[in-house]
């Protein structure tokens, strides 16, 4: 666990302010779009119809830089700063799978590592997965504050079914049922709400074969086909 000492050495005063304080953001200053002499884009301009915005921020990113968009991770490595027109990277890859995915702080304290998800859907216990989820929510604030973790757009939950046991990711879902996964998925996201970040329920509908590496993939026919009788709406 993060913290089980009932009395804290001086180190360890400010990261535990920052998990009783949770939902506080601190001392990371916050890096925004549309700052001088940038605010002259008419993306910038709040008076103009959302779509009017978007499509001049569109028109605004050349097409070799936009694939760049799509990796999760490219914000650290400068892939997605478009400084030219004052727009900063975003990283949206932190895994919360059952534990922050973020490295210790610089004096030794790590995020609480959790039983992983089919652990958690084995307790068919709802109250348990959000009280969960509302540590890792308020774990990653903190080590967002400290300047540990990237970004508060959470990966988590995997809601995949574990329906093959040669699928090499079934450590990060929970089990077969659409039922309780569909509960897992609520708990885990209501707990990750308490204090505000961006919950992202993970689902690997192109890697769901073991026929490459555990993880292998289907065609998009058999993706559409499972996805819509494990996870839609039943038809009578």
């Amino acid at each position: 666990m993060m913290f089980t000492a009932t009395l804290f050495p001086l180190p360890f005063l400010p990261l535990l302010l920052l998990l009783l304080l949770p939902c506080l953001t601190l001392s990371v200053p916050l890096v925004h779009a549309c700052l001088p002499p940038h605010d002259i884009y008419p993306f910038c301009n709040l008076s103009l119809p959302l779509e009017a915005r978007i499509d001049n921020l569109l028109s605004l990113i050349h097409d070799d830089e936009k694939p760049n968009l799509l990796t999760a991770r490219g914000g650290p490595h400068g892939l997605q700063n478009f400084s030219r027109i004052g727009v900063p990277s975003y990283y949206w890859g932190t895994n919360c799978l059952h534990s922050v995915g973020a490295p210790c702080t610089s004096d030794g304290h790590c995020p609480t590592n959790f039983p992983s998800g089919p652990s958690m859907a084995a307790t068919y216990d709802r109250t348990l997965m959000q009280d969960v989820a509302i540590v890792v929510g308020r774990e990653l604030r903190a080590l967002y504050n400290l300047g540990v973790a990237r970004g508060l757009d959470c990966w988590g939950p995997v809601i995949n079914l574990n329906r093959d046991l040669r699928w090499g990711r079934n450590g990060e879902g929970g089990a077969e049922d659409p039922y309780l996964m569909g509960e897992l998925a609520a708990a885990w996201t209501r707990g990750f709400q308490v204090c505000p970040m961006i919950a992202t329920s993970g689902s690997h509908s192109c890697c769901v074969s073991p026929t490459h590496l555990g993880e292998g993939s289907y065609s998009v026919p058999r993706v559409i086909r499972l996805t819509t009788m494990t996870h839609g709406v039943p038809q009578s």
